[in-house]
């Protein structure tokens, strides 16, 4: 066991592992909605609210971590990696069992309240289904790595309803597909841990005794994530070649390059998780891996080209952003 840190810089530290602030950059995926109707620098109309949610998302997210490592703290203990998280480990003051929950879940109630009560609906749920996950749905095969792409869809709904924007079914099911393939990944990542940790006698056991995968799903876990990432470049090849993409883009051919790139980054995913190279976590493996932040910046520069590049010759000499429809009720 470590001894709690005293000193006020490692508390600080201490307390960002707990609540786990690198997983923080889930919740942009808030500000997709904004990004794809370009309606990004709309300040009191988009921004502000998405903003808002933003932060309630935090709160309740590294809420729903802190309620996880409490629920699973015997098993965290006996984990190779996990047994290092602060409440495993011990270095987190007992304290912080009781007061940093209900801390985190009055702040993302009271950042709801100030959307709408649409917003603060949405912020429930999705705490809600997050402990239902912790609690139960983590242990079901299958069903655990659609709830968990769900997660990431649930995002973009919310910078939705907060942003008070129309939605896509194109996006929607682009995350969907898109998520869903990174969390079989997720699950391919343990499988082969397991194996690498397996007893002599070749036990075909669950996943540290939490999941209901095993061994023999190793061949089979791949398979699923790999059709579910090239269905997602599917969906993004269909919209670039929609007529709504000319409502937003005056050179939307140049939208066609973002597929090969997309492909290549999930094959490229997948070969390393083959490999056992890939990080259980994959937006920890998406922060520190060099090639994905250059697909990203050359993805962006792609869709900034396409917005202000020369309109095609078939395509309307001025582009509009798509009508917006208040959840809540009435029009914006």
């Amino acid at each position: 066991m470590i001894e709690p840190t005293t000193s006020v810089t490692g508390r600080i530290r201490l307390l960002m592992k707990v609540v786990r602030v690198h997983q923080w950059v889930k919740n942009v995926l808030i500000f997709l909605p904004l990004i794809t109707s370009h309606t990004l620098m709309s300040w009191d109309a988009h921004l502000r609210p998405a903003l808002l949610m933003f932060l309630g998302f935090c709160c309740f997210a590294s809420a729903g971590y802190v309620c996880n490592d409490l629920l699973d703290l015997e098993a965290d203990r006996n984990h190779p990696t996990k047994k290092n998280r602060p409440f495993a480990s011990g270095a987190a003051p007992a304290s912080w069992r009781h007061g940093l929950l209900p801390a985190l879940l009055i702040a993302g109630l009271a950042l709801g309240a100030f959307i709408g009560f649409t917003a603060t609906c949405v912020l429930v749920i999705y705490l809600l289904v997050s402990l239902w996950y912790s609690l139960h749905l983590k242990r079901k095969v299958l069903l655990d790595a659609f709830v968990l792409a769900g997660f990431y869809t649930f995002r973009v709904i919310a910078g939705h309803v907060a942003s008070d924007i129309e939605f896509s079914p194109w996006l929607l099911a682009f995350t969907m597909f898109l998520f869903l393939s990174l969390a079989f990944a997720k699950r391919h990542v343990e499988l082969l841990k397991l194996q690498d940790r397996q007893d002599a006698d070749g036990d075909d056991k669950p996943v540290l005794g939490r999941r209901g995968y095993i061994l023999s799903d190793l061949d089979l876990v791949p398979v699923f994530g790999i059709a579910s990432g090239f269905i997602c470049v599917l969906v993004l090849a269909l919209y670039v070649g929609s007529d709504r993409i000319t409502e937003l883009y005056s050179a939307p051919m140049i939208l066609w390059l973002l597929c090969p790139l997309l492909l290549y980054w999930l094959c490229r995913v997948w070969i390393l998780s083959h490999r056992g190279q890939l990080h259980d976590d994959p937006v920890v493996f998406a922060l520190r891996d060099r090639t994905t932040w250059f697909i990203a910046v050359l993805a962006a520069a792609l869709v900034w080209i396409a917005t202000t590049g020369t309109p095609a010759s078939d395509a309307p000499a001025t582009s509009r952003a798509p009508d917006r429809v208040l959840l809540a009720g009435g029009t914006s």
